[in-house]
């Protein structure tokens, strides 16, 4: 899966700055620009993880997202929290990280 400087920015751990400062420096490549010359990375390149010869990933990594209406929904929101991380086992992937929101 490709993701956005952004995110990928946020899986590392640091700035979108710091990426596109190792991309001048040859450390970290993105795979493909966009028409629109955006920077597109593969999560296994930025978990340093190898691929199998197909292009696929032995283990899935999945991102969650869990969003309630008020704060007061706060158990429910664990509630769906829960319910990813049973997911992601039962497809044979590991829960990376769940981002969550209330609006």
């Amino acid at each position: 899966m490709r993701v956005r400087i952004g995110l990928a920015a946020e899986l590392k751990g640091v700035p979108s700055s710091t990426l596109r400062r190792w991309e001048k420096e040859g450390k970290l490549l993105p795979v493909e620009r966009t028409m629109r010359g955006h920077r597109r990375y593969k999560l296994t390149q930025l978990e340093g993880r190898k691929e199998n010869g197909e292009g696929e990933t032995k283990e899935r990594i999945v991102l969650g997202y869990a969003r309630v209406s008020a704060t007061k929904q706060k158990k429910e929101q664990e509630r769906q929290q829960e319910q990813l991380k049973t997911f992601a086992q039962q497809q044979g992937g590991k829960l990376k990280k769940v981002y969550t929101d209330i609006a």
